[in-house]
């Protein structure tokens, strides 16, 4: 690597969405529930501010960048990613990340899917004005990056029991139960202009301990009232849902997540991939640290859970919050989300491998003259 440009940037969770979320009409549907709209002129600023630095080799973006998710019951969800990347209301962020693309900028960008653009294809080519970007995509809907066997960084959700791609429940697809929560949410937003914050529901249910029957109380709960387990998902074939399913069908196909979780991989265990859908998933970086399931890097980064973190590890045994830059043998980041009503953050690592050493940080973003650092710690390694 040039010395000059040490720094690896870590962002995630922007979910930009279609047109119609911006001003849905028809439908019975008349309020917005785009989850990025007040705040994409600052992530446009970022990634301009990120073009102008000479010292960044890498921008890494760990999913969730589009969303695929966040759509009405009764309205057809995107299958083509692009109508997002030409959506208007996008275009200060788009315009961006291509020129953030050029290879005359000097930073290599890369992108790995999350669980709302799990079922993107590669749009990122040069007839769609994108000249480089790599896309690191595995089956099914994950993608993983790595740096010299130190760092490990993806989206995160293949460690959360509503959002893990679901190859087991549904014929022929892998949309998880969080897909149908997600858009029943949407649901609720377009049609009264009601948000419903499925995070706090699922605190709720946490509160009374864990049962078997979790995934079918939590959406059945989400589903009272305007919404009848009757009602239709319209998917238009999507991932292979045909017929459209009825929420009563989604409450069948979800039925033995719990139970079967074991069975299905052993990544993280069930009462983990639960809590892992709420604040940092410090649980599944803890886990992966003292097992090496899936990996055992030193730095460990995700997303998905839209909350901010740092965490460094004296010993896979025992945990201390990072204050000032301390020495540890594992660090563990959460990138947070630049989502509407959300501070802005993003994890930059500067990268002194050959001298032995890598140093995490996180900051927020206010604008090109203003970035906080919250946190940071470092590593030492053996050159």
């Amino acid at each position: 690597m040039n010395t000059a440009r040490n720094k690896i940037i870590f962002i995630s969770d922007l979910h930009m969405n279609d047109h119609f979320s911006f001003s849905p009409s028809g439908d019975e549907y008349s309020h917005p529930y785009t989850w990025l709209n007040e705040n994409i002129p600052k992530v446009a600023a970022f990634l301009t501010w990120l073009g102008k630095r000479d010292d960044v080799a890498e921008l890494i973006i760990l999913g969730d960048l589009f969303d695929g998710w966040l759509c009405p019951m009764h309205h057809v969800p995107t299958s083509d990613f692009m109508d997002i990347v030409t959506a208007s209301e996008n275009a200060p962020i788009i315009d961006a990340l291509k020129i953030l693309c050029k290879t005359s900028s000097g930073i290599t960008v890369s992108y790995a899917p999350g669980n709302h653009d799990m079922l993107i294809d590669n749009i990122f080519i040069p007839a769609n004005g994108f000249e480089s970007l790599n896309f690191l995509n595995t089956a099914p809907g994950m993608g993983v990056y790595r740096k010299d066997d130190v760092l490990i960084a993806e989206h995160g959700s293949r460690f959360c029991l509503f959002n893990a791609p679901d190859t087991w429940s549904h014929p022929d697809s892998h949309l998880p139960e969080g897909f149908f929560m997600t858009r029943v949410a949407a649901e609720y937003a377009a049609a009264g202009g009601i948000v419903l914050d499925l995070s706090e529901v699922l605190q709720s249910f946490m509160k009374k301990g864990i049962q078997e029957t979790l995934p079918r109380d939590f959406l059945n709960t989400i589903i009272a009232g305007a919404i009848r387990t009757e009602d239709m998902f319209l998917m238009n074939g999507l991932d292979g849902f045909s017929p459209d399913p009825t929420c009563a069908d989604v409450l069948e196909y979800y039925a033995a997540i719990c139970r079967e979780w074991g069975k299905r991989q052993d990544v993280v265990p069930t009462l983990t991939s639960i809590t892992d859908d709420l604040g940092t998933l410090v649980p599944a970086a803890y886990w992966s640290f003292l097992t090496g399931k899936p990996y055992s890097p030193k730095i460990l980064i995700f997303g998905h859970t839209h909350n901010f973190g740092l965490h460094g590890f004296h010993s896979i045994l025992g945990r201390e919050e990072a204050s000032s830059c301390k020495e540890y043998t594992h660090i563990y980041a959460n990138t947070g989300a630049w989502i509407d009503r959300k501070t802005c953050t993003y994890i930059e690592v500067e990268d002194n491998g050959s001298e032995g050493s890598y140093c995490v940080r996180g900051y927020s973003f206010e604008d090109a003259q203003h970035q906080t650092l919250r946190d940071e710690g470092f590593i030492k390694i053996e050159p």
